[in-house]
């Protein structure tokens, strides 16, 4: 009985020891500013680092492509493509000097391509699934 009784003692000690420091720790985080959320009525106002933030939504397939070209269900050599390797310092500057702060990248994904490539170890991909054929 003794035992239990002190075993009792030491777990309600111990829990009100982690109750104290848990409520230091919350009043801490309330003290400090939260993040924004997408909820936040000031969230087009957050600044970074004293700035506005502003992002640059990167098309990866069509920055750096010089060929005006948009012929339906062509090819990259008809219809050209960007590459990373378009995404230059001075590409990044240009950004920068328009007020970009950020960038996304979009569409940083494997497409399914009608260009042979199996020298190099990629496969065929079905040509009924290429450029939304299959109705996607």
């Amino acid at each position: 009985m003794k035992t239990a009784l002190l075993l009792s003692l030491a777990v309600g000690a111990s829990l009100a020891l982690v109750g104290c420091n848990a409520n230091e720790k919350a009043a801490d985080r309330e003290a400090s500013t939260p993040p924004p959320t997408l909820n936040s009525p000031h969230f087009l106002r957050e600044e970074v680092n004293g700035e506005k933030l502003v992002i640059y939504q990167m098309m990866t397939r069509l920055f750096g492509n010089q060929n005006t070209t948009n012929k339906e269900y062509g090819s990259i050599h008809e219809n050209g493509v960007g590459t990373f390797a378009d995404v230059t310092p001075t590409a990044l500057q240009g950004l920068r000097d328009l007020g970009a702060t950020h960038v996304w990248y979009t569409g940083v994904l494997e497409h399914a391509t009608m260009i042979d490539q199996r020298e190099i170890g990629i496969p065929l991909d079905d040509v009924d699934g290429v450029k939304g054929r299959l109705g996607s």
